[in-house]
């Protein structure tokens, strides 16, 4: 959490759902956990799905860019290029690096490890 902006748009990608008591993986809600803490955007949004009363404004560059339903749980569907552009901060859950899956977009550099988590930010 230390290393985290303030108010992050953060990307967060879980390849790994292991090490928690719970048989549903509770990884990919931790960063509704920095969200609480740090303000920010998220990923995913249940406002894109369009089946609640509180939804975004279409055409807006202040809102995260839709992403395919489960996209969540499906993060080697990624692209770095395709999905990336609107964050400045991506979270991986990893045993081992997915540098290789932001590679393509060279503003993005390492920040810190912890465990399974991956920190990345963009450079502006």
């Amino acid at each position: 959490m230390q290393q985290l902006p303030a108010a992050p748009k953060l990307a967060y990608l879980v390849f790994d759902h292991e090490g928690g008591p719970r048989v549903t993986s509770p990884w990919v809600h931790l960063p509704a956990w920095v969200q609480a803490e740090k303000g920010g955007w998220l990923m995913f949004h249940f406002a894109s799905w369009n089946q609640w009363p509180v939804q975004y404004r279409s055409g807006s560059d202040a809102v995260p860019p839709p992403t395919p339903f489960r996209f969540e749980w499906m993060p080697e569907r990624f692209q770095v290029l395709k999905h990336g552009p609107f964050f400045d901060t991506f979270l991986i859950r990893s045993p081992y690096s997915r540098a290789s899956r932001l590679a393509w977009d060279p503003s993005i550099k390492f920040v810190a490890r912890e465990g399974n988590w991956w920190l990345y930010r963009r450079e502006r």
